[in-house]
């Protein structure tokens, strides 16, 4: 992945199929911590969430997006959600974080794609 330098992420990190994944500054700070206070200072447990999940879905309603999900990294019983969107570039597929958030429960009608064992 090229265009812009490391500075300009939270974070860059290869999925389980070997995808990489980058949050950028601007959606972390602008949207995710704007609409999810909670998640400020939380960049490892999210970056955790994508290269070490517990489950992995297809978004029920954007086929081009999955959704990371970590169980109790940032409070007990609630997951930490993590919404990828992937693109084709550079030959391979590429993901954004377009949003993360907690979360008590799983969202019906997405599709299970990963679960750890």
């Amino acid at each position: 992945m090229s265009g812009q330098s490391n500075a300009e992420y939270v974070f860059e990190v290869q999925d389980n199929d070997g995808d990489y994944v980058r949050c950028d500054v601007k959606t972390w700070k602008r949207k995710i911590v704007r609409e999810h206070p909670e998640l400020a200072g939380c960049e490892a447990q999210a970056r955790q969430a994508v290269d070490e999940p517990d489950l992995i879905f297809r978004d029920r309603d954007y086929p081009d997006r999955r959704a990371f999900l970590k169980l109790g990294t940032i409070r007990p019983n609630l997951y930490l959600r993590v919404v990828v969107e992937y693109s084709l570039g550079e030959g391979t597929f590429q993901g954004r974080v377009v949003t993360a958030f907690l979360t008590p429960d799983l969202r019906e009608g997405d599709t299970l794609l990963w679960l750890r064992h």
